[in-house]
């Protein structure tokens, strides 16, 4: 896998937003001073979601790619204007699986743009997703929303792919994620009780079971004489898994950083599941590590106190750059 020469990557939406947090070069925040006098107009905001603005520099050129939509349009649109990001600027968008806190700003998004954008997207990730409860009533169609032919409609060039799929200049989606089975803590789904509760999707009109998200993916990025960026969105496929497929499918086996969900939040996993993910995530000595969106307090906790130097706070509104110079 080619070595991008930088990467620049903005959270545009995540569950936190602070505006107190320090800056270092690497790492700028959008600060008090921007809440209080907003830059293009607006300050940031938040909601239950995640959302990546990729800026991959190569050449002489810049490469922008969308990594999840977060909930809705309102506030992922709402934050671009806050960032002076145009939707137009974009060259790609990947969807790391089909979850209305990852999919739920795209049609809103392609709305506003004026020409097509190609989604990296796993094929399963249409297909109908339930919530089952207890006794078996479907409470929720998952993805109801999620519709193939209005995202094609809206101009969105729907690249669907179970294999990595190249989105830039040294960045892949990954697709699909084997589960390593040599880190038993993961995947972190929820311990349930026998019985039909769970999260199903439909194939060929059966119901299968989908607690552990067949369809979740993430996004890699390798970056010249830094390594690995592997940032993921909710993290079904364990973040431990994760990394390691990433060293797989590049070839590289350097992490230089670690963002995004690692899913021990969720309810029912088990704290221990926290804490072991914390403490395997030493093997790799990343640079940076950045828990976030549905990672949950404890784990982040945990990060913390384990990754003292590592550890950034990486939430809506924070840029890091990796590679190059940091301006």
């Amino acid at each position: 896998m080619e070595a991008v020469e930088k990467a620049r990557i903005t959270v545009v939406v995540d569950n936190h937003v602070d505006a107190l947090l320090l800056e270092r070069p690497d790492v700028k925040r959008f600060t008090m001073l921007n809440h209080f006098v907003p830059p293009h107009g607006e300050p940031i905001c938040t909601e239950n979601g995640i959302s990546y603005w990729i800026e991959l520099h190569q050449g002489g050129r810049r490469h922008h790619v969308l990594f999840d939509t977060s909930l809705t349009s309102h506030v992922l649109l709402h934050n671009l204007r806050a960032l002076g990001r145009s939707v137009d600027q974009l060259d790609h968008a990947v969807l790391s699986h089909g979850h209305p806190d990852h999919f739920g700003g795209l049609l809103g998004l392609l709305r506003e743009r004026r020409r097509p954008l190609p989604l990296a997207v796993h094929p399963d990730a249409f297909l109908p997703k339930y919530i089952v409860d207890d006794v078996g009533n479907t409470v929720l169609t998952v993805n109801a929303r999620l519709d193939r032919a209005e995202i094609e409609g809206m101009g969105g060039i729907v690249v669907e792919s179970r294999e990595p799929v190249q989105v830039g200049p040294g960045a892949l989606a990954t697709g699909q994620i084997p589960r390593d089975e040599s880190s038993s803590f993961e995947p972190p789904v929820p311990i349930r009780p026998p019985g039909p509760a769970g999260i199903f999707l439909e194939r060929d009109g059966e119901l299968v079971n989908d607690d552990a998200t067949i369809d979740d993916q993430a996004v890699v990025l390798n970056v010249k004489d830094k390594g690995l960026v592997v940032m993921t969105a909710c993290g079904h496929s364990g973040i431990v898994n994760t990394i390691r497929h990433a060293r797989r499918v590049t070839g590289v086996d350097r992490i230089y950083a670690i963002m995004g969900g690692f899913h021990t939040g969720f309810m029912g996993v088990p704290d221990e599941n926290g804490a072991a993910t914390v403490e395997a995530l030493k093997e790799f000595e990343p640079t940076i590590l950045a828990p976030m969106h549905c990672t949950g307090i404890k784990t982040i906790a945990r990060v913390v106190m384990a990754f003292p130097d590592q550890f950034v706070h990486n939430t809506a509104g924070t840029t890091i750059t990796v590679g190059g110079d940091a301006s």
